[in-house]
């Protein structure tokens, strides 16, 4: 019984513990809530107070509102008064300094260049001794391992073959650009020749069309020279195409046509002979 008692004893308090922090706390609230209505009360009345005072006064405001835009028009004309009284009063001035301002700005642009050249300049020259320091150690090692493999053939050609595939790369790689090269050059030659091109293929051209007219000319007056018996306008037509483009001169002319005469003779008779077996007999009794 006394241990119960000790327990309610003990929840006793707790819940008035409780009960006595919900009520401060509430307490607390209602507080900041009376004190929000407070405030928002007193500033509406110093907003309502406010309005009422410039209702009163607002010939008074509208006064000083006159007077302060008049200050402050005097006050902007002033300002521009002497600053164009300090101009005035420099424009000898003004000249050198603008002078000494371009000089100044100038000198700084160069002492500018000047270090970054300075450091580019040692930038590069740190560079190169990393790169000998770097060649040298590897150099070193690349001793070193060749010393260790000497007794080797094995070991000397493992620690050669880096080199080995190095020069391989270089070479396959001098050989791929000497051929870009030549790719490069051969399509700049053709492009900068391609009007010559053009015009060398036309005239080869122009010279087969000419040669073609020409060897037709001299065919027509050779027949006609055949049919007619006249030799006179042959030679006026080889007398006049003799200055010009040719392959072939009158001689081998008329041994083509009557090279192709004959054929067509040829052609001509066997069609007809094995068509008309009588006239082939007629033409063999007299002789072909």
């Amino acid at each position: 019984w006394d241990q119960a008692m000790q327990e309610m004893r003990h929840f006793k308090a707790i819940s008035e513990t409780i009960k006595a922090k919900w009520k401060v706390s509430l307490l607390r609230e209602g507080l900041y809530d009376f004190r929000g209505c407070i405030d928002d009360l007193l500033y509406n009345r110093s907003l309502v107070g406010d309005a009422i005072l410039m209702w009163q006064n607002k010939m008074v405001i509208h006064a000083f509102r006159a007077v302060d835009e008049h200050a402050q028009t005097q006050i902007h004309y002033r300002k521009t008064v002497a600053t164009f009284r300090r101009r005035y009063e420099l424009r000898t001035v003004l000249p050198m300094i603008r002078g000494w301002h371009d000089w100044t700005s100038e000198k700084l642009e160069r002492k500018r260049v000047a270090n970054k050249a300075a450091f580019k300049l040692y930038s590069k020259m740190i560079s190169t001794c990393l790169d000998i320091w770097v060649n040298i150690i590897r150099d070193r090692k690349l001793a070193e391992r060749e010393m260790a493999a000497k007794g080797s053939k094995t070991l000397m050609r493992i620690a050669k073959r880096p080199m080995v595939v190095s020069f391989e790369r270089w070479k396959n790689y001098s050989a791929e650009q000497a051929r870009h090269r030549q790719i490069v050059a051969r399509i700049s030659y053709r492009w900068r020749n391609a009007n010559v091109v053009l015009t060398f293929g036309n005239w080869v051209t122009f010279v087969d069309i000419a040669i073609e007219e020409r060897l037709k000319m001299l065919k027509e007056a050779v027949m006609d020279a055949m049919r007619t018996g006249e030799f006179v306008s042959l030679m006026r037509t080889a007398k006049q195409q003799r200055r010009k483009y040719h392959r072939a001169n009158l001689e081998d002319v008329m041994k083509q046509v009557l090279a192709e005469e004959h054929h067509q003779v040829e052609a001509m008779v066997q069609h007809h002979g094995l068509m008309n077996p009588a006239l082939l007999n007629s033409f063999s009794r007299a002789g072909g």
